[in-house]
Parts: C-alpha cells; structure tokens; sequence
C-alpha cells in the first residue's frame, strides 16, 4: 500500500470478543465467531471521509487487483 502511496494501518478490533471493554459486559457466544477472527487475523483499515472518494476508491480497487 505504500508503494502505491495508499495510507493504511491496522485495523480497528473486528472480533469484539477480544476487547478489554467485554470484561464489563454479561454475555454468551453460542458459537464460533470465524467470519470476526477472519477479518481480525487478515484485515486493514483505509481511512474515510465525508466528501466523494470515488476516485480514491476506484484508485484502491487496482491496486488490489
């Protein structure tokens, strides 16, 4: 990503599960959360904004591909 000059960083926790606020909560996790911990263990973040990023978007789409 940086090649291609595309600021990116890790990502925010995807699978909640694993996040220090759930000490605080009363819960159950009937099964596995694989979906969560896959885009946990392989995800990034690119940032956002409020005005048209369709170029941007359209710009990362190449480079993925």
């Amino acid at each position: 990503m940086e090649e291609n000059k595309i600021d990116c960083g890790p990502k925010v926790t995807v699978n909640f599960k694993i996040n220090e606020v759930m000490k605080f909560f009363d819960y159950e996790i009937h099964e596995k959360l694989k979906n969560s911990d896959l885009l946990h263990n392989n995800g990034f973040f690119v940032g956002n904004s409020q005005r048209c990023l369709k170029e941007e978007i359209n710009y990362l789409k190449k480079v993925l591909r």
